[in-house]
């Protein structure tokens, strides 16, 4: 993506909107969600006896993340 939102994009757009993880979701095409796993990869530590190697995100803050494919690739960023 060109234009991927940074960390502090995505908690300033849930801090815009108020969120509250009882009635807010943030939904993405999977793809934007695949991306979103940079974020986590950096935070992950693991150690001699761990086989798996989760960078799955599933919430954002709190915020359940929704995928689907019904958005186009290239709606993939909106703006608040």
């Amino acid at each position: 993506f060109k234009n991927f939102p940074t960390e502090s994009e995505i908690d300033a757009l849930l801090d815009r909107v108020r969120r509250n993880p009882s009635n807010t979701r943030l939904y993405m095409h999977p793809k934007v969600l695949s991306a979103l796993n940079v974020y986590k990869g950096g935070a992950l530590e693991m150690t001699p006896n761990d086989m798996n190697f989760n960078r799955i995100i599933d919430h954002w803050n709190g915020v359940p993340i929704v995928t689907s494919y019904n958005f186009s690739e290239t709606e993939a960023l909106a703006t608040a």
